[in-house]
């Protein structure tokens, strides 16, 4: 066998080859100069615009933050410059060369910054996330994956998920900085429980309706057309440069997750995104408690076991729960129009008792009834999760009380609510809508009464949630209602409430109830066409000025001789819709373990006051003047 020579020529010549595809591959990692200085100087000035605004607030150093988001937008202005200087090539990925601009700004728009920490670590994820969406987009739209038809139907549905994520951002920024009001969990959530009525009548009072619609209808047909014309669009990567691409994607993977392991504790996590996830934590808590409530048995046996029974408690209770009801367009409290005659004349005759300064714990319906009807409140229990909570319905039926629902309201468009499930709690449950085909015709609150029983049990406990001054005002009373006169459609809406009540009143007291409530779940700012929002730059204490009355029959008045003197002594104290589980109670001789003597309003040791009531879930301190006399 030969003996093999040694050859330096050969060896000079195979470093030669190495180092020539080691240049080549350093080559193709490297940017376009001229580009990587046109886009690092315009992420540079956006960067140091923002940065320098926030600050003026706080001039503290983070350090870590600064250094991640300044190589994240290195990366990210490498990736960008990386792309021919051609205008197809641009069109190709201008979705994607949006994207993170358009996160960045919804943030902006619609968050609460603290500080600058937060700042950086949102241009951090942004940008980062950006240069891995950019380079997944090249990789799937030009490296041969628009060949075939599985690869088609790839590239189109990548294309549709981001169009469908910008198109989100930019019409939420567009919303928030035509109506000068951001988004926030409570208004994601009120869009998940809301019906397709509330949805449109919300949306037709936005000022900017037309040019949001406009600009949807514009955006959506624009984006599919640009994912069309990216397909005709003939651009292929050599195979160096998708090497050069994977190789980015890669780095921008493994900087994310190593910075997110790393450095955790000091970045915050995305608002927006939050908001986006909202939904999905809310749908899970709110399926948690439904689950729970399944097996109703154990959900008691687990709940009660100290919980003490009443069986000579006895008596029909009615709680009459009416929407968006403000009570200074009530005659009854004062309003120069009279629009609630009966309730004025109940008032006037003392056969109610008229509570003076009552206020909803909330200003949006799904939050007020479950503060109502459960021991949630917004004071020592405002951290209380659904699903540790009791409601009015479990304790009656604990009680031997029969419990029954009804509703003249719709079901939620996209969730199951806290309402549709305690309502199920109820032994007894009817929706006014569910038999809307056996009306006949459009249905309103009055249609109730057809359908509430004949007889009724000598333990009852019964609540009733109307569809009152509901928006659109128009819609909550029969075609032809009023209709020569020349009040507004709220104020006939108030008018035609006062005479659902009426009928709901006269049926009880023949049916000799022991008590009858009434008050509204929140108010609406009328005056200022604000409606009813819980978002702090639209919220106005207005939204909480509800109405509260209860009448007491004169038998079960007789059967508890304190019970006058106590609701003469109450009427004029400050009230709040969630402490309403604690008075039922009470005014129901049911003792219980989840009820507390300070948060009873008939109660020597009542708590609330002027100094210390709130509202929207306990963030907002209401503003109430004393009252001349009241405790």
């Amino acid at each position: 066998m030969p003996k093999a020579e040694f050859s330096w020529s050969g060896i000079r010549k195979a470093l030669d080859a190495a180092g020539k595809k080691w240049s080549s591959c350093i080559r193709t990692l490297l940017p376009n100069r001229v580009l990587f200085i046109v886009w690092g100087s315009i992420n540079g000035l956006l960067f140091a615009g923002i940065y320098y605004n926030i600050h003026q607030r706080d001039s503290a150093w983070y350090t870590t933050s600064f250094a991640l988001s300044v190589f994240a937008l290195l990366l990210w202005t490498h990736t960008q410059s990386m792309q021919e200087f051609r205008i197809p090539v641009y069109v190709r990925h201008l979705i994607c060369l949006l994207l993170p601009y358009s996160i960045l700004l919804a943030d902006l728009l619609n968050s609460q910054w603290k500080n600058k920490a937060y700042f950086l670590s949102q241009v951090f994820v942004y940008f980062t996330l950006g240069t891995i969406f950019l380079s997944l987009d090249v990789l799937l739209r030009d490296s041969g994956f628009n060949k075939g038809t599985f690869r088609k139907i790839l590239v189109a549905l990548w294309g549709a998920v981001c169009s469908l994520l910008l198109v989100l951002f930019l019409l939420l920024s567009i919303n928030t900085l035509l109506g000068n009001v951001s988004l926030d969990y409570d208004a994601v959530i009120a869009i998940c429980q809301t019906d397709v009525a509330e949805a449109a009548g919300y949306f037709s009072r936005l000022n900017h309706r037309y040019l949001l619609l406009f600009l949807f209808c514009v955006t959506i047909p624009g984006l599919a057309a640009l994912n069309l014309l990216a397909f005709r669009l003939p651009h292929r990567c050599g195979r160096q440069e998708v090497q050069c691409r994977l190789t980015g994607l890669l780095l921008a993977v493994l900087f994310l997750v190593a910075a997110e392991a790393g450095f955790h504790k000091k970045l915050y996590f995305s608002n927006i995104f939050k908001l986006m996830a909202s939904p999905v934590s809310y749908f899970q808590e709110n399926r948690r408690f439904q689950e729970l409530r399944c097996n109703y048995t154990a959900f008691i046996r687990e709940k009660f076991r100290e919980e003490p029974k009443n069986p000579h408690a006895s008596g029909i209770f009615v709680i009459i729960i009416g929407e968006s009801l403000n009570r200074h367009y009530m005659s009854a409290y004062g309003y120069p129009t009279d629009t609630t005659p009966f309730q004025r004349k109940l008032a006037a005759g003392r056969q109610v008792t008229l509570f003076q300064r009552p206020y909803s714990a909330y200003a949006q319906t799904i939050r007020c009834i479950a503060y109502m009807l459960t021991d949630q409140n917004q004071y020592d229990n405002r951290d209380k999760t659904l699903q540790n909570s009791v409601s009015l319905f479990d304790i009656a039926r604990y009680n031997g009380f029969t419990t029954r629902w009804f509703s003249a309201q719709g079901t939620p468009l996209l969730l199951d609510s806290p309402t549709a499930v305690l309502a199920e709690s109820a032994e007894y449950s009817f929706s006014l809508p569910a038999v809307r085909s056996k009306i006949g015709h459009k249905a309103t609150d009055m249609d109730l009464l057809e359908f509430l029983p004949r007889q009724l049990n000598d333990k009852e406990f019964i609540v009733i949630q109307l569809l009152g001054s509901h928006y659109p005002y128009g819609n909550v009373y029969p075609a032809g209602f009023m209709a020569e006169s020349s009040l507004s459609d709220y104020e006939k809406s108030v008018c035609y409430n006062d005479m659902v009540l009426k009928n709901l009143f006269e049926y009880f007291r023949r049916k000799n109830a022991s008590a009858i409530l009434y008050l509204s779940d929140h108010s609406e700012d009328v005056a200022n066409d604000r409606g009813h929002d819980p978002r702090l730059e639209v919220f106005t204490q207005a939204m909480t000025e509800i109405p509260f009355w209860l009448y007491v029959s004169p038998e079960y008045s007789a059967a508890y001789p304190s019970l006058e003197q106590q609701l003469e002594r109450a009427e004029r104290r400050v009230f709040t819709a969630d402490l309403l589980f604690d008075f039922i109670l009470h005014l129901m001789n049911l003792k219980s373990t989840f009820t507390d003597q300070s948060k009873n309003i008939l109660s020597d040791e009542y708590f609330l006051n002027e100094s210390n009531a709130r509202t929207l879930g306990g963030k907002v301190k209401l503003d109430i003047p004393p009252a001349p006399g009241a405790e």
